[in-house]
């Protein structure tokens, strides 16, 4: 038997859990975004620290590599999050969503709102 009450409550149910997920991720590309760039940062000062040792140099190139390969793939998943909430109307809870005017006799001009 359909009701249309289970369906929207459903629906909501749905709604909070991509809310979730797409919070979660947001999260975690957040920190791994941060750790990416640590690695890199951290290749680089070894690399500069170390010109005269080839292995550190070599540790240094690979670890400033691979730090740019998961900025790369940490940018690359917080766009298609932010592409996918877009598309499906999905707004994370805690950006404030921006509400317009209604009409426009509302906004104020130089004497004030207009009178209706």
């Amino acid at each position: 038997m359909f009701n249309p009450i289970y369906a929207q409550a459903q629906a909501e149910n749905i709604q909070e859990l991509i809310t979730s997920v797409g919070g979660l991720i947001a999260t975690a590309t957040g920190v791994l975004f941060a750790l990416a760039l640590l690695a890199f940062l951290w290749g680089l000062t070894i690399f500069i620290f170390n010109a005269g040792n080839e292995k550190k140099l070599e540790d240094a190139k690979r670890l400033m590599f691979w730090g740019i390969i998961v900025l790369f793939v940490t940018f690359s998943i917080w766009g298609i999050v932010q592409f996918l909430q877009t598309t499906f109307g999905v707004q994370d809870p805690n950006v404030p969503i921006e509400r317009g005017v209604d009409d426009p006799s509302d906004i104020p001009g130089p004497g004030g709102p207009r009178p209706a």
